[in-house]
């Protein structure tokens, strides 16, 4: 049986079709599980991620969106910390 690809996924290949992040501009990744909440800054030229945040990783510092309810403010501070790693790196968008 074949197996059907979800909405989800034919929108991310679309999307990462157009987008390439190089070192002068770095490409932003977000996902959202029903969990959690990931974000990522990629270089697709060196093909590493550059940093990396999520509410996974924060321990203790941000409880998964799920058993809070509110995914909006969860991703805010992981926003934030992502912010926070990206200047330490020096890098810029």
């Amino acid at each position: 049986m074949k197996r059907l690809i979800s909405k989800r996924e034919i929108r991310h290949k679309r999307v990462r079709a157009k987008i390439k992040g190089t070192s002068d501009c770095p490409r932003l990744s977000v996902f959202r599980s029903n969990r959690y909440v990931f974000a990522q800054i990629i270089d697709d030229a060196k093909r590493m991620t550059l940093v990396s945040a999520g509410d996974f990783k924060s321990k203790g510092k941000v409880k998964p969106a799920s058993r809070t309810g509110r995914k909006t403010e969860s991703a805010k501070k992981i926003g934030l910390e992502l912010a926070k790693l990206a200047k330490l790196k020096n890098i810029e968008m």
